[in-house]
């Protein structure tokens, strides 16, 4: 949960929801008047709400209170979340160059936007850099495999997810991808294997049911 300080003494908490917390912050501001933590906070709150033109205002007012590679970054994610890929990029890269101590993270994030545009190869290169700045960053393997997976490249899809499965072996919805490339193959038990391994996870995995489903069939097993 967003953590805010209604009071204004100090003393942060956790409010119960997402209304509560965005009521707190709103108090916390007009005590306090905005200052740069408190409009990153409240734009965070927006976010999450899915207020995407309010999130983008207080990010922009607090990049206004603080120019730092920590508030584009965060800038930068409201406007990729609104679908906004192209200045979500540039958000992204002015992070970098103002030293946001996290790059892989954004890279990763960059790629991700590309993608989005169905900038393939850009996406692959932004990726490979965050994975050559932090092997063990799951979440950049990940996006390779789906960089790979939204191309039909299935042989390289499967090979990022076995990657990232190294890393991570708990989600489901990448035990559907690698299953689905499987199923594009026609490698049926493979597919099984995977779709299984999906619902085992999620039991409520519609696609892991259905590649179950369909691999099964393919496989001649009808009862």
């Amino acid at each position: 949960k967003p953590v805010v300080d209604p009071n204004g003494d100090g003393l942060w908490s956790a409010p119960p929801s997402n209304a509560a917390a965005l009521d707190a912050a709103n108090r916390c501001i007009a005590r306090q008047g905005g200052t740069g933590e408190l409009y990153g906070r409240r734009a965070y709150i927006h976010r999450l709400m899915g207020n995407y033109s309010l999130a983008d205002a207080d990010a922009t007012r607090r990049i206004e209170n603080a120019r730092s590679g920590s508030a584009y970054r965060s800038s930068a994610i409201i406007r990729q979340n609104a679908g906004r890929h192209e200045q979500a990029i540039a958000d992204f890269r002015e992070s970098l160059r103002l030293g946001y101590d996290r790059p892989a993270w954004v890279h990763r994030e960059i790629a991700e936007s590309l993608r989005q545009l169905e900038r393939f190869s850009e996406a692959l290169a932004a990726v490979d850099t965050s994975v050559a700045l932090d092997p063990a960053y799951d979440v950049a393997l990940y996006e390779r495999g789906l960089i790979f997976f939204e191309q039909e490249r299935w042989d390289e899809a499967i090979g990022a997810f076995t990657r990232y499965f190294a890393l991570n072996g708990s989600n489901a919805q990448a035990y559907v991808y690698r299953s689905t490339s499987f199923v594009r193959l026609e490698r049926w038990n493979e597919a099984l294997a995977d779709a299984e391994r999906a619902i085992q996870i999620n039991p409520r995995s519609a696609n892991g049911f259905n590649n179950r489903g369909y691999a099964l069939h393919n496989l001649g097993r009808y009862g």
